[in-house]
């Protein structure tokens, strides 16, 4: 790769893992607002909740109809693949 290609390439990495990371912590402070109101027995765990996704963007839409957390923590994963799809067009046309 060029000098060049090599530069677009960190650019678009460090891309994905500011975006990644942007994106993971929107997502914590959303389990945090819905654990907020519900009882401590049916609150998630803010690390590790993989599993139960689906549960709590369900709990999100129902206590915060308005609310934006989950729809920024989506669209700051779109901006990763984004960066991501960048990143590997990059390499495969810079490639020698």
């Amino acid at each position: 790769m060029s000098v060049i290609g090599w530069i677009f390439f960190a650019i678009c990495i460090v891309g994905v893992g500011i975006s990644g990371l942007w994106s993971g912590i929107l997502w914590m402070d959303a389990i945090d607002e819905v654990n907020q109101l519900l009882p401590k027995e049916r609150q998630f765990p803010i690390i590790f909740s993989n599993l139960s996704y689906f549960k709590i963007r369900r709990e999100y839409q129902r206590l915060y109809p308005a609310g934006k957390l989950v729809k920024k923590s989506d669209a700051m994963g779109a901006i990763m693949f984004g960066f991501l799809l960048l990143a590997i067009v990059n390499a495969y046309l810079f490639r020698r």
